[in-house]
């Protein structure tokens, strides 16, 4: 059984995957991107957000598990990614301000920081390292796309 993860009453994350954007932060960046954000909470099978919305927030999984699909022509889903602790959603939304590419569903109770797209962004340009590890990221996801097309 995996371990718990752990989320303060402020939401603050104490345990992220290690792959996921917040364990790629310091602390005191940490701290500060948390405090720019509320916090949420998600039922299992409930909607994060829709492929092709808007984007207004980010959000960063504080615990529980998300799935991030895509829906073909026909209505199959196909499943892109399951993400956990530590996650960073809707960060390409954030970046170039286009449409949400892809849906995120919890997959069990989720708690997440919600943090709008002014606050995230303004972020990024006073914390050089966290906009390092969001380029990053980035690259390892088209990286790990990449792959999975061959």
């Amino acid at each position: 059984m995996a371990p718990t993860r752990v989320v303060s009453r402020k939401g603050t994350m104490t345990d992220p995957e290690p792959d996921e954007f917040m364990a790629r932060l310091g602390q005191a960046d940490r701290a500060d991107l948390t405090a720019r954000g509320r916090r949420r909470q998600w039922p299992a099978g409930a909607s994060l957000y829709l492929e092709g919305e808007s984007c207004t927030t980010v959000l960063i999984v504080a615990s529980g598990r998300v799935k991030v699909f895509s829906l073909t022509a026909e209505g199959e889903e196909i499943l892109l990614a399951v993400r956990g602790p530590g996650a960073l959603l809707g960060e390409l939304s954030a970046v170039d301000g286009a449409p949400r590419s892809a849906s995120v569903a919890a997959l069990e109770p989720v708690v997440a920081l919600v943090v709008p797209i002014a606050a995230f962004v303004d972020y990024l340009r006073s914390h050089g390292d966290a906009a390092i590890a969001l380029l990053q990221l980035v690259t390892a996801r088209l990286r790990d796309a990449d792959r999975k097309r061959v």
